[in-house]
């Protein structure tokens, strides 16, 4: 019953959503020597970012690979026998959390790492703060759950958090859906793994 509801508790953590310059002619008036490109023709590429494909393509294989990632961790923990092992229960739990929070710590650098097209700034940002707020929430349950000591105590410790994980799930696919609507409108043909339905 302890691992059903663990599993139930840790795939709230698994669910995916969760993502130059301009001339200056002002002191020389000279012909641009041959070859030389004229300034207004680098504007618009220096300004604009990547394309809308470019970087919704990026971001699909982000949350791929975090989405494949956070499976194995689930599916490696939930095959392990822990009946009459608490401690070893314990430690494996810990092992989960920690290669969760790896899994969304990641991608949060990933995504924050993508070339933004200039007119989604604010929904891209909107992704990187969610998915960083999960990679927190993971890294602060696992430092609860090692103070807590043993099995039992760090089941209560999941319950406490469950409120606070349903918060960061919903943000999460918010920013998410946000996205993959854009994409959606654009004929983007991408899925963003926003959540598990």
């Amino acid at each position: 019953m302890l691992t059903v509801i663990l599993a139930a508790a840790l795939i709230l953590l698994a669910v995916s959503a969760a993502c130059g310059g301009d001339d200056d002619s002002g002191g020389n008036s000279e012909t641009p020597a041959e070859g030389t490109p004229v300034g207004d023709e680098e504007t618009p590429e220096s300004d604009a970012g990547a394309s809308l494909d470019e970087y919704f393509t990026a971001l699909e294989g982000i949350a791929a690979e975090r989405e494949a990632e956070l499976t194995d961790n689930v599916d490696d923990h939930n095959s392990q026998d822990f009946f009459g092992d608490p401690e070893g229960e314990y430690a494996a739990l810990q092992v989960l959390l920690t290669r969760t929070g790896a899994a969304y710590e990641l991608s949060a650098i990933q995504v924050a790492n993508l070339d933004v097209p200039a007119d989604l700034e604010d929904e891209h940002l909107a992704l990187v703060t969610a998915t960083g707020g999960r990679a927190s929430i993971v890294s602060n349950l696992l430092a609860d759950v090692v103070d807590a000591g043993n099995m039992s105590d760090a089941n209560d410790v999941i319950d406490t958090y469950s409120p606070d994980i349903d918060e960061v799930d919903a943000t999460l696919i918010d920013a998410c859906v946000a996205l993959q609507d854009i994409a959606d409108e654009n004929e983007i043909d991408v899925d963003l793994l926003c959540s598990n339905d």
